[in-house]
């Protein structure tokens, strides 16, 4: 739940103890390092009102913080609740709930996820939420984005609700931002997806690409720091490379959204390229293994030219955690380039040779699809996670950042993919497998994370 005040960046979020769940903070002026406060808030131990706390978001207001929660109370109920502080360190309860249900909502769990927006244009906060509309018996997608107003923060207002698509079953964390002269709506449901309108009375349209952010990027919210709207996802915990996710997990990179020629896109903060070495190892070509002997090397280049036979290249001495980039360029539409991440020997599975492992992302020009999948030596392998490739011309700005268990993929700077790997071991070589096309890998640059 981020938040940005005269300079500072603020992350509040929910974090799991020994019994119950809490607002955690940690603050930045750099995003780069950050400072971990106490506990912004505890739920109650009568639990009245907020035995349970769930998501919310906090609003800085006439030099006070205003801290929009939900809270479960002891007979289950769901409560829109506030806290106040000074200085969005400690906050104070208000012990008050804000609105109760009207006939546009359903009596049930999802009354939930706050976040509140302010429109110069209506001169009011509003507030979106995650909720349903009441039960329909022939249709369970009922979820819809709850709507409040509020000239104060303080005194609120129930409306019937802001968006009833009728596509899900509970439309999670959304949230109202500007994109340009465009009201944004972000939302979690399957992706964390983001829909424009002209007013917030009109219509909220998909655009190209509806989750510019995708596969284990998720329930992100943003904040706006007077440079740009930057979106916070979270990447989830997992109990097998599968599509079966846990809440909770490890913080992604965090992106910039914008707007272009009325369609939205992401890139990676400017910010996250100071935690990379600023030596380059521009890939290093003297310790390269060119298996195939069809590849070609010059100034940061690699060619290569499969021709009857795919170009293997092998990284023998690439870092267990780095940051790639590179400018795909191909020679016809059916290229296909894969990228092996962390191949290393490993003898876990009941073959008779010992195998490379690792995963593969694939980059596929012809099917004009983004995927990762499995490496192994037989090929039962299915996609654990695809998106489509938005192309238009014959070359790709690839960005790779493999850190610990996580891969994260930045496409032309306009989307980006997570995923979050299980199965291998954490550290291993690069290799670039080539089929179908003359490929030029363009400013191949590799560089270290920076521990420090």
């Amino acid at each position: 739940m981020p938040l940005y005040v005269n300079g500072t960046y603020h992350l509040y979020y929910l974090q799991k103890n020994d019994k119950y769940f809490s607002y955690a903070h940690l603050s930045s002026k750099d995003m780069l390092f950050w400072e971990e406060h106490e506990d912004a808030l505890v739920p109650e131990k009568e639990g009245l009102l907020d035995g349970f706390l769930m998501t919310g978001c906090v609003v800085f207001y006439k030099n006070k913080y205003y801290l929009f929660y939900t809270g479960a109370g002891k007979d289950d109920s769901l409560n829109m609740l506030l806290a106040i502080s000074d200085d969005g360190l400690l906050f104070k309860k208000e012990n008050k709930i804000l609105f109760r249900r009207n006939k546009y909502y359903s009596n049930d769990d999802t009354f939930r996820d706050m976040d509140v927006f302010f429109d110069q244009q209506s001169n009011m906060f509003h507030m979106v939420f995650c909720a349903k509309t009441p039960y329909n018996e022939n249709n369970s997608l009922t979820g819809c984005i709850g709507h409040a107003v509020s000239k104060d923060l303080i005194n609120w207002k129930l409306l019937k609700p802001l968006w009833t698509p009728g596509i899900g079953y509970c439309l999670e964390c959304p949230q109202l931002t500007k994109l340009d002269t465009k009201y944004a709506l972000i939302y979690y449901w399957h992706d964390t997806n983001i829909r424009i309108a002209n007013s917030l009375s009109g219509k909220f349209k998909k655009t190209a690409i509806e989750d510019v952010n995708g596969f284990d990027y998720m329930a992100a919210k943003t904040l706006n720091d007077g440079k740009g709207i930057i979106s916070f996802g979270f990447i989830p915990d997992k109990d097998c490379d599968c599509k079966k996710r846990t809440w909770g997990g490890t913080l992604a990179i965090p992106r910039e959204i914008y707007l272009k020629n009325n369609a939205v896109y992401s890139k990676f903060i400017d910010e996250i390229y100071d935690f990379f070495k600023s030596d380059s190892k521009k890939a290093n070509f003297n310790n390269i293994v060119d298996v195939n002997k069809n590849v070609t090397t010059y100034q940061n280049n690699i060619a290569c030219l499969p021709k009857d036979k795919s170009s293997l290249v092998v990284f023998n001495e690439c870092d267990d955690n780095y940051y790639l980039k590179t400018n795909l360029k191909v020679s016809n539409k059916n290229a296909k380039v894969t990228f092996l991440i962390r191949t290393n020997k490993d003898d876990s599975r009941n073959y008779k040779t010992s195998i490379d492992e690792g995963y593969q992302i694939i980059i596929d020009f012809a099917k004009r699809i983004l995927s990762i999948r499995e490496h192994y030596m037989f090929d039962q392998r299915p996609d654990l996670a695809t998106m489509p490739l938005f192309v238009k011309n014959s070359s790709v700005l690839l960005e790779v950042v493999v850190d610990k268990d996580i891969i994260e993929i930045a496409i032309d700077k306009k989307y980006s993919m997570v995923y979050r790997m299980l199965k291998h071991t954490k550290s291993g070589s690069l290799a670039i497998l080539v089929q179908d096309s003359k490929v030029v890998l363009e400013d191949f640059v590799i560089k270290e994370i920076n521990d420090n």
